[in-house]
């Protein structure tokens, strides 16, 4: 089993590497993926992933860390979300490939917008059915901020 090595760490900021060899995992090419922690003097976490091969290979990077921010409910919390589309999934929850407009779910996710609002009044069937997002967003490259969270009560 390999493990993920700290390439850098400071009072603000953690970053994580780990080289993955060809087919080690089943997928093609010699892949580097590295992940960095940076709190902000506003105290905001910014997660920064990123990966590189040496061939063509699929690629998906997320990150499921939750974190609480002292709301009873996450519908209470508000997002930003930097994406024109996204993509469709079938029945097992896998994404199809099929990139789907954002606008399909009747808002503007680049302004700030309370996850019970959207859960509620979306538009997008799958979303509806579900009664909840695990959805693959395509975002645009660059440094700007993708995703943003926000508690308004602290």
């Amino acid at each position: 089993m390999q493990g993920w090595q700290v390439t850098k760490k400071n009072d603000s900021q953690v970053v994580f590497e780990i080289d993955i060899g060809h087919l080690t995992d089943g997928f093609p090419g010699n892949r580097k993926l590295r992940i960095g922690y940076k709190l902000t003097d506003d105290n905001s976490v910014h997660i920064n992933l990123s990966a590189s091969s040496d061939i063509p290979t699929p690629i998906n990077l997320t990150n499921h860390t939750y974190f609480n921010l002292a709301d009873d409910n996450i519908r209470n919390l508000l997002f930003k979300l930097d994406s024109d589309a996204l993509l469709e999934r079938d029945s097992a929850g896998i994404p199809t490939g099929h990139i789907i407009s954002s606008k399909k779910t009747g808002f503007d996710m680049a302004n700030w917008l309370s996850l019970g609002e959207f859960m509620c009044k979306n538009q997008y069937q799958q979303i509806i059915k579900e009664n909840g997002v695990d959805h693959c967003f395509l975002v645009a490259k660059g440094d700007k901020a993708k995703a943003q969270l926000w508690s308004i009560k602290s």
